[in-house]
């Protein structure tokens, strides 16, 4: 769906050269002057008889760009002389959703005043209040919930809310919004990810900040055995981890990869962050049970093997800090099989 700003600020390639239903140059000018909110030229071209709800290659028609572009002179002429409003493009948009998308309150309220499907959801299952609360759209949102009453509070196929879509996108004043009508949530999406996890794996400090102040369970895994702490600590996020580690989240946990957090920071040659979790207790020798495939099964493996032969200074910094360097000069690293790594 990030495609969908860059899709309509310009049309594209595929909309330009369409196959399915070739767009004659008088289409193909009707579209643009809808999009630039050219309504005397929308008019010339009507006046000649063209199909009004021609569509792109892609199934959009002038009302889509209209919207897309906020054109309300444009969506108003086109909703007067009866455009569908139910046509969806590639993505399951609709004019509804894409004027929730865009955040056009006034757009919106013309749309729903012409009879648009107020459930109208995407390919991915977006509603409106999906659209609008992933994109920060505050008044759509008060709109949806206090003016129309819809209850539009539901998981998409991902499981995510519309209380996940704005905390993974770092949305603060969203997620307020949202917690004041009810409608934040600890539960998980299908990868088992919490709001938590959410934001801390996007990097979302603030985000972070604001959940933590009443989150119970900051050490809840998802389906992959991973912490909203682990998470942070994989994206290299050092606010959030530091935010994590001060709120209680447990440093040693062992994901389903039977790796802990130390492990994935000396993957990235991340020594700032290898050097966070030592200074905060971490266990440096941590094992895991990574097996080999070669001559000889190694069933524990130290975190020094998670760090690659050029990154040098990670793998000083951690020897220096405890990680054990006389098993690892006998053992066969997961970067040479065939001879044993020597410091």
């Amino acid at each position: 769906m990030d495609e969908l700003t860059k899709a309509f600020t310009k049309v594209s390639n595929k909309d330009e050269s369409s196959h399915m239903e070739i767009l004659l140059p008088i289409e193909k000018e009707f579209h643009k002057a809808a999009k630039n909110n050219d309504v005397d030229t929308m008019n010339h071209f009507l006046s000649q008889n063209i199909q009004i709800n021609a569509k792109t290659e892609l199934n959009r028609t002038a009302l889509h760009f209209a919207v897309a572009n906020a054109s309300e002179d444009a969506v108003t002429f086109l909703l007067k002389h009866n455009a569908r409003v139910d046509i969806k493009d590639k993505h399951g948009m609709d004019a509804l959703l894409l004027a929730a998308w865009f955040g056009n309150l006034n757009i919106l309220k013309m749309l729903v005043e012409k009879g648009s499907d107020r459930k109208s959801t995407n390919q991915e299952g977006m509603n409106m209040l999906h659209c609008a609360a992933q994109n920060n759209h505050s008044l759509i949102v008060e709109y949806i919930i206090k003016d129309l009453q819809l209850d539009l509070n539901k998981p998409i196929e991902q499981g995510k809310k519309p209380y996940h879509l704005a905390v993974e996108n770092g949305h603060v004043e969203m997620e307020m919004l949202l917690r004041e009508f009810a409608c934040s949530t600890q539960e998980k999406d299908k990868e088992g990810n919490t709001a938590l996890h959410l934001a801390a794996r996007n990097g979302h400090s603030t985000m972070v900040e604001v959940l933590l102040s009443d989150w119970k369970q900051v050490d809840e895994k998802n389906e992959e055995g991973q912490t909203a702490f682990y998470l942070a600590v994989l994206g290299g996020h050092q606010e959030c981890v530091q935010m994590l580690l001060d709120s209680g989240s447990d440093i040693n946990t062992l994901a389903k990869t039977n790796m802990i957090a130390l492990h994935r920071a000396a993957e990235r040659n991340d020594i700032y962050m290898a050097s966070l979790l030592i200074e905060a207790g971490t266990e440096v020798n941590g094992l895991n049970n990574v097996r080999f495939t070669h001559s000889t099964h190694v069933k524990s493996t130290y975190c020094i093997y998670h760090c690659k032969i050029q990154f040098r200074h990670c793998l000083i910094f951690l020897v220096a800090n405890g990680n054990c360097p006389a098993f690892c000069c006998q053992m066969r690293t997961p970067f040479d099989g065939t001879a044993p790594h020597r410091i």
